[in-house]
Order: C-alpha cells, then sequence, then structure tokens
C-alpha cells in the first residue's frame, strides 16, 4: 500500500491498487528493491532473486508474468521458493565474457508488478576464531545464568540455528536435536566442516548437567540445525531456511552470519516470519563500524521481531578479536542499530568432536537465543514482542555500552526470567517548550517526565541541544537561546533511581512557531492502513500557506513511534523535503514536520498520526486486542484469564461500500476442525463453513473508516489455537469478501 498525499484540508480512506501483468514493458515507478548486479566475487555468478508482486489472486496470472520476464531475459530458473520467488541465473553475453559477471537490464526495475530483484548474495559467518587462556564458559557466569538456572533450565522451545551445519553424534549436543535440513545443493548431509554452527548450537543448548563438557544457556532447548553454509552460504539458501523453520513449528531463530548490502529476498522472509510470531536474533558484525552509519544486514532491518547483539568481554567492553595476521578488529555497534550486549570473546564450546575457543558476534547471538528459550518457556502466553521487551528492559546497565547500543547494556538471564515486569520499571522522558511566537529563545520544561514503576523518581536530567543555555543542561527546566533561524534536534535523557535511561527527541523551528493545539480527533489526522505501510509526501501538501517551493529554505520530517509503556521514540527523520518511509511493523506512529522560509519564518504542521495493522489477505488490515492491549495479529492467551476481545477491521477494498460484516473461526482439535460464527448479539455459534450460511455479525455497515467491535467477554473454554477471520457481504449483491488469513488466538492451559 503505498500512499501519496495527505494535507491537512482532507484526508481520504486509501484505494488498494493491485498491478500485477508484466506481459509488455510498461512505464511504472521503479521498484526500491530491484538492485540489478553486485560485484565480482559478492554475489553467485549470474543468479538473481526475483519476485513479482503477490497482489494478484490470480495464481496462472502471476505464473504467466514470471514466464514472459524470463524469456525476456534468457533466465533458467535454478530454485523456487514457497512464495512465489525464483532464482534465475543469467546468462553471460557472449561465452567469452568472463571479465564481469552478468547482470539484470535496468530496465527490468520499471516493470509493473516487480516486487523485488537482487543478486543471490555469498553470506559471511561473524565469528573470529582464537586459543586464549581463559577459564572456560565464564559468559555464562557474566550473564548470570547460573542463577537463572534456580527457577528453569529447560524448554519446549524449538530453536533453529541457521549456520554451518552440526555434528550430529557429539554427546553434549545429540539429545537436543528435534530435526534438521541442510540448504546445500540439495542434499541432507549435516556435516559440520566449518565447526561454527556447531559451536553456537552448544551456547544455546548444549546439555547441562550431564557430567561432561559445557552447558548451553538453555540445558534442554529444542534445536533445529538448518545448514546455509557449505563452501559458501547464499541469499537463497538463507531465505529457504528461514521459510522452513517457521513452516515446521520454531519459535526463535539465531543467526549468526551477515554482511552490508541489503537482501529484499531475504528481509521479506524475516518479516513473514514476524507475522507467524518468530523471533529472530541477529550478530551485529565484527567490523569495528558504527552500523547507525554503515547498516548491517540482517541485523539492521526495521522489524520489532529483530533483536541485534553485539559483543562484549570478560570486562563488559566492547569486544576486540585478533585475526590471524595479528591486526586487531571490535564488534560493530550502533545506538539504533544494535539492540544490547552479550558475551562474544573467547566462549568455549562445542565444536565437531570435541570443545574449543572462538569469538565474534556470531558467538554472542547464540546466548541470547538461549535466554530467549528460556522466557519463553517460562512464560509460555507471551508474544515475541513481549518476549523481546523482556530480554532488552533486564539489560545490566553498562557504562561502556551506553550510546553503543539502545538498551545500553548487556544480557542478564536472570533477571529476564525473574523480574516480574522488566520494562515496568522504567522511567519515560517528556518535555514541553514555551516561548514568543517568532523568536529565538525558548524555555524547555520536562517535569512531565516521570518514572513507570510508582516507588521510581527521575534524578538525573541531561539536555544535548544546538544552543547557548542561561541555566545548567542537568537541570529539569532549562532556557535557551538558539543562534539563529533553522531546525534544532533538542534531545533530553532521564535517569530514575535505579540506574535506568529513557530518552526523548524533539525538533524546534526557530524563530518559533509555537506546537498546533490536537484536543480532539476533528483536528488531528490519525490515517489507518496495513503494514507494509509507505509514506511518500511533499512538505508543501502538509503545511499549509507555501506558495511555491523556492519559499523554503530547509525542511524537516520526524517519525516518531508510541512506545508500549508510555511516550515515543524517534525512529526516523530527515531533513529533506519529500518524506519516503517505508513502516513494517504495526503500532502507532506520530509524524511531525516543519520548514524554515528563505525569509527566516518557520512554520509548522500539524502531527500526523499512522496506525498500521497487519495485513490480513488482499483488501483487509485488522487486529485483535485482548484487554485492552495493543492491535494485533498474533494473540497468547492463558485458559483461566478472563478476557475481553475487540477487533479491529479496515476495508481499503469495495470502500464507501453498504456491507453486513461477518466474523468466523476455526478451531483445530486433534480429530476435527470445529468451526463458529458470531451472530448478531455477539454469541459464538456452530457454523458447517457453507459461505451461503454464514449470518452477519454486524448490519448494513458502511466500510468508510476502520470498524471497532467487540467480539468477546469472559473465559475461553478449550486449549488450542482459536484461527479468527473477518469478512463482509456486499448488500447491493451479497458478493461475499473473506480475509482468508486468519488472527491467532493461542489459548494454553
Amino acid at each position: 500500500m503505498k500512499l501519496n498525499h495527505f494535507s491537512q484540508k482532507h484526508v481520504g480512506f486509501l484505494s488498494l491498487v493491485c498491478l500485477c501483468s508484466i506481459s509488455t514493458i510498461s512505464k511504472a515507478e521503479p521498484s526500491e528493491n530491484c538492485i540489478t548486479s553486485a560485484s565480482s566475487g559478492k554475489a553467485v555468478r549470474g543468479e538473481f532473486i526475483v519476485k513479482i508482486n503477490a497482489c494478484s489472486s490470480n495464481k496462472e496470472e502471476k505464473n504467466r508474468s514470471l514466464r514472459s520476464l524470463r524469456a525476456e531475459m534468457g533466465a533458467d530458473v535454478v530454485d523456487q521458493f514457497s512464495d512465489g520467488a525464483e532464482v534465475w541465473s543469467i546468462p553471460p553475453p557472449s561465452l567469452e565474457d568472463t571479465s564481469e559477471p552478468p547482470t539484470l537490464p535496468p530496465e527490468i526495475c520499471n516493470k509493473v508488478g516487480l516486487e523485488y530483484a537482487q543478486p543471490n548474495y555469498y553470506l559471511k559467518m561473524e565469528s573470529i576464531p582464537n586459543d586464549p587462556d581463559f577459564s572456560n564458559q565464564w559468559g555464562l557466569t557474566q550473564i548470570q545464568a547460573d542463577l537463572a538456572w534456580d527457577t528453569r533450565t529447560n524448554s519446549e522451545v524449538i530453536v533453529a540455528v541457521l549456520d554451518s551445519g552440526i555434528d550430529l553424534t557429539h554427546p553434549d549436543l545429540v539429545s537436543n536435536i528435534v530435526s534438521s535440513h541442510s540448504f546445500i545443493d540439495n542434499d541432507t548431509d549435516l556435516t559440520d566442516n566449518i565447526g561454527h554452527g556447531t559451536h553456537c548450537v552448544g551456547i544455546i543448548a548444549a546439555t547441562g548437567n550431564n557430567g561432561i563438557g559445557v552447558s548451553g544457556a538453555n540445558w534442554s532447548a529444542k534445536i533445529m540445525p538448518l545448514k546455509i553454509f557449505g563452501k559458501d552460504g547464499t541469499s537463497a539458501n538463507a531465505k529457504h531456511a528461514i521459510e522452513y523453520a517457521v513452516s515446521n513449528g520454531a519459535k526463535i531463530l539465531s543467526n549468526s552470519w551477515g554482511g552490508y548490502f541489503s537482501e529484499p529476498a531475504v528481509e521479506e522472509a524475516i518479516r513473514q516470519a514476524k507475522s507467524q510470531g518468530v523471533l529472530f536474533i541477529a550478530s551485529a558484525g565484527n567490523e569495528d563500524k558504527n552500523t547507525d552509519i554503515e547498516p548491517h544486514y540482517p541485523s539492521g532491518y526495521d522489524l520489532d521481531n529483530i533483536i541485534a547483539v553485539m559483543a562484549t568481554d570478560r570486562n563488559d567492553q566492547r569486544a576486540i578479536f585478533k585475526l590471524s595476521d595479528g591486526t586487531e578488529t571490535a564488534s560493530n555497534y550502533g545506538f539504533v542499530s544494535t539492540d544490547l550486549g552479550a558475551p562474544g570473546n573467547d566462549i568455549y564450546s562445542t565444536v565437531p568432536g570435541g570443545y574449543d575457543y572462538k569469538g565474534g558476534t556470531s558467538m554472542a547471538a547464540p546466548y541470547v537465543a538461549g535466554v530467549a528459550a528460556l522466557v519463553w518457556a517460562q512464560y509460555p502466553a507471551l508474544t515475541y514482542q513481549q518476549v523481546r521487551d523482556r530480554i532488552l528492559c533486564s539489560v545490566d546497565k553498562i557504562d561502556a555500552l551506553q550510546g553503543k547500543t539502545a538498551m545500553g547494556g548487556r544480557l542478564n538471564a536472570y533477571r529476564a526470567l525473574t523480574e516480574p515486569n522488566p520494562c515496568l520499571g522504567r522511567p519515560i522522558a517528556e518535555f514541553s517548550f514555551s516561548g514568543k511566537e517568532g523568536d529565538v529563545s525558548v524555555s524547555l520544561d520536562a517535569t512531565a517526565s516521570h518514572d513507570t514503576n510508582a516507588e521510581g523518581t527521575i534524578t538525573k536530567y541531561r539536555w544535548e541541544i544546538t544552543g547557548e543555555t542561561a541555566t545548567p543542561p542537568e537541570e529539569s527546566s532549562v532556557f535557551v537561546t538558539f543562534p539563529g533561524a533553522g531546525i534544532y534536534p533538542v534531545k533530553l535523557i532521564v535517569t530514575d533511581n535505579e540506574g535506568n535511561e529513557a530518552q526523548l527527541i524533539r525538533d524546534i523551528a526557530v524563530p518559533i512557531v509555537l506546537p498546533p493545539s490536537c484536543m480532539t480527533d476533528k483536528e488531528c489526522f490519525e490515517i489507518i492502513g496495513s503494514v507494509p505501510f509507505e509514506i511518500e509526501q511533499n512538505i508543501a501538501n502538509v503545511i499549509e500557506g507555501i506558495e511555491s517551493p523556492d519559499e523554503v529554505s530547509s525542511c524537516r520530517w520526524g517519525v516518531e513511534q508510541r512506545l508500549p509503556y508510555g511516550g515515543t521514540h524517534l525512529i526516523d527523520s530527515s531533513d529533506q523535503c519529500t518524506l519516503s518511509k517505508k513502516i513494517d511493523s504495526e503500532g502507532t506512529y506520530v509524524i511531525t514536520s516543519a520548514i524554515i522560509t528563505k525569509n527566516g519564518s518557520s512554520k509548522a504542521g500539524k502531527p500526523i498520526t499512522v496506525r498500521t495493522l497487519s495485513k490480513l489477505g488482499e483488501g483487509f488490515g485488522g487486529g485483535i486486542a485482548v484487554n485492552g492491549n495493543p492491535y494485533q495479529s498474533q494473540v497468547e492467551q492463558k485458559l483461566s484469564d478472563p478476557v475481553e476481545v475487540t477487533g479491529e477491521i479496515n476495508f481499503p477494498q469495495c470502500n464507501h461500500q453498504l456491507v453486513d460484516i461477518v466474523v468466523y473461526a476455526d478451531f483445530p482439535t486433534s480429530t476435527e476442525t470445529l468451526k463458529f460464527m458470531l451472530d448478531s448479539n455477539g454469541i459464538p455459534q456452530l457454523w458447517d463453513g457453507n459461505p451461503a450460511t454464514l449470518v452477519a455479525f454486524k448490519t448494513a455497515t458502511l466500510t468508510d473508516k476502520p470498524l471497532l467491535i467487540k467480539m468477546y467477554k469472559g473465559n475461553f473454554v478449550a486449549a488450542g489455537t482459536l484461527k479468527v477471520y473477518f469478512g463482509f457481504r456486499l448488500k447491493k449483491d451479497n458478493t461475499l469478501f473473506l480475509s482468508g488469513v486468519p488472527i491467532n488466538i493461542k489459548i494454553s492451559e
């Protein structure tokens, strides 16, 4: 879905337009996920992963489009994926031309309906072998795994390890392997000729308390080794493995590999894993880079099911690694792009036939994966977001990691497992500003900052401001005189009595323009769409009174995400006059805008709220909220808990139509799948599955706005997975539209 225009004067509901036919060359907007070449040695020679947009429900139409495009390229299909993507082998211009690898012609990017095209990149593992004289397994003590084991040592949660294979006969691993698969040359050989995969598996789940070898962070996690590296690993291997893991029940994916090239095929696979509630743990890389500036993938994709892990040493410093040539490198870092640290230097673990030391962020990520499996086993009703938050909010704050990771801390297994709600004890940074309209001086007030713990207090305020302050920046309120006209980011960092930190960044346009009040829905803008949600907007369409682009001297956009425990977090900003932003995660976002004109005046646009919901098939977006929590497409609940379930659905397809809303559900049991529908009183009724007998839940509803529906209040009556679907029937001709993609409510004992 692409949002081309939103303005203060009018915000219309969006129509979903799918353009899938590519039988002829057409003028179309080039896909931002179109990469037509790679440097020699960076990708499999002449191989590309290509996917046609999946918006068409006509499978034959998609296949025809693919065949037509392949014929134009002269490509052979060498691999296929379950989502319709294919790996193409492109022949060189001539048999004698071996100097440069074949490329896709640039005009492919203009094909209507192309979702993405990319080289089949080689992947790189993120470990650095070494052989130091340190005591074994210091990392487990560092993260207090020994204390966590007093609460739980085992887990039935499946952890997929995408790596170089495994020693299937290793005595410390054999009892914890549940299934495995090799994606190298389509064979079944899991042999780990590198040792990297076996080492990572041991960190996660080497059998504990068995009198031999070492212990993993989780003594009995269920490990699914997936071999994606032989001599080399490729994008295609990784995509296949992610899809396989999700389809076969893995809840956590451990990934100790990556590079500095974005791969839309792999990103899409991770996004699909997210839609199934899967957590993706990724190493941050070992090249001593700030990945906020030079992004590393897959750890750097903007998806909330990813935890990006940097490596620390036994002194809680950013890990430094000695290379075989005598030079040194260090763990990557990034305040925005890296979440937390974990032990990653001189790590003793399993290797084929024995045990050895290795170092790198490859070793750090498995610690987080092992702890995630412990947390999910202890709290099986948690969503992937809640598991992620519990791990991130419970870190040990480390001075050396402040500003290097988003959480400013290192993994702590014991706190992640035992603290009642680690995120609720965190502070929230808030500040307001006031001043005289048109002035260059402003008062900043942070007294609204508070702690989510009733006994917590804010003990320290720190401001980072461009400008001169007349009062110390450590005060809760400051008076700032800026040097001149411009748009200035102001950062507030607050610390509570437990040492927890939070921050807020806001832009202030100088001369001062006071923000407009936003007291009622009519004065604010709210746009609801389905993820992925794309915004492309020129600032002239948002801020009133711009007669010509020539009037504008500078522009500023900000995109903030509302946090689940209060406050907002700046996730993106731009000084371009056109904002291009893709939102991949469900949630609520606030878009702010401001300009400085060439005569020195400043103007700000009204904040625009964007709420994104899960995509539920063609023409539907929606989610379910339980007991007032955020709308989600994957919900977990205990059988004993009283629930109040509400749904929300929006209709970009068949907009402005009079319809009857239908809600129905499947409930698989060991012997059959029961089908239910909600009647007009909201009471579940058995349903025979015949569309003609599907009764209306809400009648005569106009699809001109999102619909909130109260669905159920009480207790669930049986454990299992309830698959809920939305749909509607047009009043004018009784045509029935069904979402096709369920919202899953997992009900546990």
